[in-house]
């Protein structure tokens, strides 16, 4: 994440629905990843009541984490830092800018976090090395 050149673009408001490729294109992303915490990804299915950290470019849209989102910020030189479920945070800070929330921990320090939900699968998969400078992703279709 620290590469020259390389950084982090999270979506600067609440919207309808769009496609993950639209704002790939728009935006001149080599990588894109669907964020919006909804069950289906058809396109006339209604967002999620939002909930979590949100912060795009030092701007909050919206900053109201809980025990059950945990987030993964960047600062503004796209060094992240991933925050687990149980910190919580709702002020806004330089290392938040560029910020988005999750739906719960996984995978932490190599340890499987057993699932504490009713689906012990992800359809999106965020995460960091220790150093906050390599971002992990993996996305799936349903």
């Amino acid at each position: 994440m620290t590469y020259p050149g390389l950084n982090v673009k999270v979506t600067p408001e609440k919207k309808g629905k769009f496609l993950t490729s639209e704002f790939a294109k728009k935006h001149n992303c080599i990588i894109a990843i669907n964020g919006e915490a909804g069950e289906s990804i058809s396109m006339d299915c209604e967002l999620v009541k939002c909930s979590g950290n949100w912060v795009s470019k030092g701007k909050p849209v919206l900053m109201s984490d809980s025990e059950k989102r945990p987030f993964m910020a960047f600062d503004e030189n796209s060094k992240g830092r991933y925050y687990e479920e149980i910190f919580v945070d709702t002020v806004y800070n330089d290392n938040y800018y560029n910020t988005l929330w999750g739906r719960f921990d996984i995978l932490k320090e190599g340890q499987i976090i057993p699932a504490k939900r009713y689906r012990p699968y992800a359809r999106t998969v965020m995460g960091l090395n220790t150093e906050g400078t390599y971002h992990l992703l993996n996305g799936c279709r349903w």
